[in-house]
This record gives structure tokens, sequence and C-alpha cells, in this order.
């Protein structure tokens, strides 16, 4: 539909406009020319009930200026006024660009929504000019970022506390900012070693009261059929933004165009796939408790740093609050292992499912007598099973066997636990 470059050259004086299109279009835009004989574009607002954005929301591009329009007879329309006709080609570019965007729109509502949605898409184009394209690693950590947040933080706590957690692009040493959580994000290549470089000290430097998480993802070029480019990746959010809360989309192209991201680049070169993994140095182990309000799985920090009393406080104490529908967020999120125990409601045995983003699940089961043979003899001992689901992409079998076995080996000898638990676990695991 883009056909015509220059609708302008057929207004012969200023402050007047013709029909971009004379029907069939189910949203009316004309080609205008100011007083000034700038050039615009205008959209015609007909419902009263419209909502046109407030000025600060308009996007901040240098060449253009976005304004609500009366003309004489009181109609409305939004402008787009160009500030500079030398630049009057690309801006007929971004003008059919809104066009197309718009005219099989139904609503005008969401019209004027898709019509700023593409507006900020090229933010960077307009406003800073043309940038050197992002290399093949930057394009790698931006990609991580990206996963990061729609992957994972939309799912867990929605479009908008994630978008409004991204701060990398704004230059923190933090890439995400989730209080009392911070999260940096590294890219690495899809070897054995988990090795990963960083700028300045400052990335991985704990801030007071809070936690650091380091979330590492092996990215690496692929021509497989579901791997995406970095305008994939751009263009797969923008829509998840749109279906969810248009009104974020703003915030994420401001924050995208400072990370030196263009759209109108071309990065078809390199398609990516992604495996996500995320190393710690604690264990924030989730405790599956049931409340009122269904299964809850609240979070015993650092547990590595409790002794048996300070574990039994602490689960007794969150499952308290649990079922008492105090239980918050906070209280709830970051774990990196879980614990569940079905035996308390009579499960024999089960596969527990892991709770992403965690790699693996213990699933304790119910303590019943069985005959068993110790030393030559048929005896009755007390047995529980116990089963151990894994991601198997980060976790071998060999580990998780000789996981199992340690906590076999632990609870069969409850004075190891309580007098020297962890040297115990260490030799078990051969570690």
């Amino acid at each position: 539909m883009m056909s015509d470059l220059d609708p302008w050259a057929k207004i012969l004086k200023p402050s007047t406009s013709i029909p971009v299109f004379d029907k069939g279009t189910k949203q009316t835009f004309w080609w205008f020319k100011t007083e000034e004989k700038n050039l615009a574009l205008l959209f015609s607002v007909e419902l009263p009930d419209t909502n046109i954005p407030q000025e600060k929301k308009f996007p901040r591009l240098k060449l253009l200026k976005f304004s609500p329009f009366n003309d004489v007879s009181g109609k409305r329309y939004l402008s787009i006024e160009l500030l500079d006709n030398s630049q009057k080609e690309l801006f007929c570019q971004f003008c059919w660009v809104l066009i197309n965007s718009c005219t099989d729109i139904d609503g005008e509502q969401e019209a004027v929504d898709r019509l700023f949605a593409r507006s900020w898409r090229w933010h960077s184009l307009l406003s800073k000019g043309v940038k050197k394209q992002l290399s093949e690693e930057k394009q790698k950590g931006l990609i991580g970022e990206l996963y990061f947040l729609s992957n994972i933080l939309f799912e867990h706590l929605g479009p908008k506390r994630a978008i409004e957690s991204w701060e990398g692009p704004t230059g923190s040493p933090k890439d995400f900012d989730l209080t009392p959580l911070h999260v940096e994000i590294k890219a690495k290549r899809p070897t054995s070693r988990p090795l990963i470089s960083i700028s300045s000290e400052d990335q991985l430097e704990i801030i007071s009261d809070t936690r650091l998480f380091l979330a590492v993802f092996a990215i690496f070029p692929s021509e497989q059929e579901a791997s995406m480019t970095l305008i994939d990746w751009y263009e797969f959010i923008e829509e998840k933004l749109y279906d969810q809360d248009p009104t974020l989309l703003d915030r994420f192209n401001t924050l995208i165009v400072e990370t030196g991201f263009d759209f109108q680049d071309d990065y078809s070169e390199f398609s990516w796939d992604i495996k996500e993994i995320i190393y710690y140095d604690y264990a924030d182990i989730s405790i599956a408790v049931s409340s009122p309000k269904g299964l809850m799985v609240p979070v015993v920090r650092n547990a590595e740093l409790l002794d048996f009393a300070g574990i039994e406080s602490e689960i007794k104490r969150l499952a308290i609050k649990a079922r008492d529908g105090k239980i918050s967020m906070d209280d709830m999120l970051g774990g990196t292992f879980t614990i569940t125990n079905g035996g308390v409601f009579g499960s024999m045995l089960s596969t527990p499912i892991i709770n992403p983003p965690q790699s693996a699940i213990l699933g304790m089961h119910n303590i019943v007598e069985r005959p068993v043979v110790v030393d030559g003899e048929v005896v009755i001992r007390p047995i529980m099973y116990v089963a151990l689901s894994y991601d198997h992409r980060i976790i071998d079998g060999k580990e998780s066997v000789g996981f199992l076995c340690a906590v076999k080996e632990a609870l069969e000898n409850p004075v190891d636990i309580l007098l020297d638990g962890e040297d115990q676990v260490v030799k078990s695991l051969n570690l």
C-alpha cells in the first residue's frame, strides 16, 4: 500500500489536507501541510470518548511533534508533524507504517493505541539517528534479558512489575531490581564449564539488605525452526504487552532503545537457541504447605546456614503464616529447590512436578511398617519412599542418584544429621 512517497506534493497551499484513502478503510487519515509548510499526518478522531494519551506519553522524537489538533469546525485529530522536511522520505515511510497498522482495526481506541505502539518502535531511528548495529555478543546479552523478562518474570510477576524491574538499559549495575532481590543476566557459550565475564566489579556487588541472583543462559546460533532472531524476540514481547497491557509499550520501547537496539536494523544473520541455567551459592528451599486456599510453597531462606532446630522452627513459622492467610509473594519468591510431602495425605509413591524455573523437587511419602530382610532375617521396619524429579538438561543421573543416596543415609542415621550432618552429606556425594 506504500505507493506514494510524496503525497504532500498534491497539497497546493498550507493549512489544507487531503484524505489518504477515498474510502474503504475503518480508520481515517489525512495528509496535511501546516501553516509553516511542515508536513504532517492527521488521524481523524470521530468518537468523543476516544482517549488520546497525554503529551508526556507521546514518543519523544526530535524530528516529530505529536499533538491533538482541532480544525475550525472543532473536529478532533491527532497530528504527527515533521519538523525537518529534509527527512520527508523517511517520514513518509513512518506514516505508511502507522496507516497500515491501523486502517483495518475496528475500534477507534484500539487504533489510537496501536498507532502509539508503532510510533515507539521508531523512537530510536528518529530521535537518535542511525546507530551501529549491535554486535553478536551484545545481541546475546540483550536476548538473555528479554528471555528472562518474558518467559520468567511475565509468567510469575505479571508484565507491569516485570517491565518496572528492568533496569539494565538505564545504566544500573544490576539488570533487574526485584527488591529485596536483584538479578544479573549473563550469556555464555553452550559448554560444560560455567564461565562468564563481567564488565565491572559493580555487577556482582551485593547491595545492602538485598539478595543477588546470577541467571546464566547458554545462547548460541541455531538453524532450528523454533529459534528466533533479535527482531523476533522484540516483536514477541511487543505482542505480549499489546495483548496484556498496552500501556506498558511506551516504557518497554524506551528501555530497549537505550540498549542500542533499532528495529530497522537487519538482525537476520543470527537465529538463537537458549538454554537457561541459574547458579546459586546458597540454598533457598521451597517447602510445600497445605493451606485453606490451596497449596502454598514458602521459602526457607539460606537453609545451609541453619541448624536442624533452626530449619524446623522456620518451617513451622512459614506454615502458620500460610494457614493463617498471611503469607506474602516475597515469602514464596526465589526458591532454588522444592521439598513436598504427600505422605501427610497418605501418598505411598508419586512423581513430584518441578516448580519452574527450579531444576529439581524432592517428594517425601507416607511412612508405613513393612517386612524387610535385615542380617538374613525378616523384620518389621518403618519404610518411606522418596522420589526426585529433575531437569535432565542440567542434572545427570549419577548426581541425582548420589543425592538420593545421601538423603537415604542421612535419614537412616539421624544422629549424624544432628551432630555432623553436613560432613556426612558431603562424604556421601564424594564432594
